[in-house]
């Protein structure tokens, strides 16, 4: 800030050397000429203003960025349980899964997540076995229910979405 006011200070001081210069040795009022001080400077000001501007934009665009793809991986998630749950008999949307019905569900949202899913998304949220996890995690399971190979549930719903394994 310092070093700004001086910068200001010297710049004022250069501006008004040509008004000093002109005026003769009896004369004693010096004006300083502030308009072109102000024509000359105001460019200089909006382009400092402007490079300001677009440096908090370039530090605070990845953070939003960020949160505005996370918000959109979670409402995929969301429709996804919502596509799971109706689409697996015995499942019922707000009760607790068993262990077969789950992995059912499960199953089910990640080929709605496979077939939905934007190009960014893998490369966001993680490949399709993330993916499940990530599903795995959104569902309301009863404490008997274990953990299920998250690698052979992305390999099934791979098949049902797309007709074949991408591994």
């Amino acid at each position: 800030m310092t070093k700004m006011f001086l910068a200001a200070v010297v710049a004022i001081f250069f501006a008004a050397i040509p008004a000093v210069a002109d005026t003769p040795l009896g004369n004693t009022v010096v004006s300083i000429p502030w308009g072109d001080i102000v024509s000359y400077i105001l460019p200089a000001i909006g382009t400092l203003f402007l490079g300001g501007i677009l440096w908090i934009a370039q530090t605070f665009a990845p953070p939003v960025y960020a949160l505005l793809r996370t918000a959109q991986v979670e409402q995929l998630m969301e429709r996804a349980k919502d596509f799971g749950i109706n689409s697996v008999a015995g499942a019922v949307k707000g009760k607790t899964l068993d262990f077969n019905v789950g992995n059912d569900v499960l199953r089910e949202m990640l080929v709605y997540i496979l077939t939905h899913k934007p190009q960014w998304l893998e490369d966001f949220a993680g490949t399709p076995e993330e993916l499940a996890q990530k599903a795995f995690a959104r569902l309301d399971l009863d404490g008997s229910t274990s953990k299920p190979d998250f690698a052979e549930v992305a390999v099934e719903a791979q098949v049902r979405a797309f007709g074949s394994d991408l591994r």
